[in-house]
């Protein structure tokens, strides 16, 4: 959602810009949070029984946790810092210059494939399995 909403409002005047990464840079880290502390985890622990959802379900947190020390290491404090203020010409050209190098969706393809095909792998220990019953007359 923020690499779309950012490619829209780049041919946008600065001040939409501005006006744009203002409360969208909060909006996520707030958003992120309980991912990171919550979700995941708990994703990861209430499919660790099948073995099959286990392997994908640690793809998937290995990828969001890798796109997440990504994020902060390479462009959260840039991010935060310009959402601070309005934006000058260096902060678009850093801006422009890390949506192009930006290859974090990648992860954010595997995460979502990984956690989607989870939900898809059927959990045994959910399923009743019914054993037919079978009198015997003597």
């Amino acid at each position: 959602m923020y690499v779309l909403l950012m490619k829209a409002a780049s041919v946008a005047p600065v001040p939409v810009l501005s006006a744009l990464m203002q409360p969208t840079i909060p909006f996520f880290i707030i958003l992120n949070k309980p991912l990171e502390v919550l979700v995941v985890p708990g994703a990861v622990f209430s499919n660790w029984h099948n073995d099959t959802r286990r392997r994908l379900i640690l793809i998937a947190a290995v990828s969001y946790y890798a796109l997440r020390i990504w994020t902060y290491l390479a462009y959260a404090a840039n991010r935060v810092e310009i959402a601070s203020r309005p934006l000058s010409a260096d902060d678009l050209e850093w801006f422009y210059r890390s949506l192009g190098v930006d290859y974090r969706p990648i992860l954010v393809a595997v995460v979502l494939a990984a956690f989607t095909a989870t939900a898809f792998v059927p959990d045994p220990s959910s399923v009743a399995q019914e054993k037919p019953s079978t009198s015997q007359d003597s």
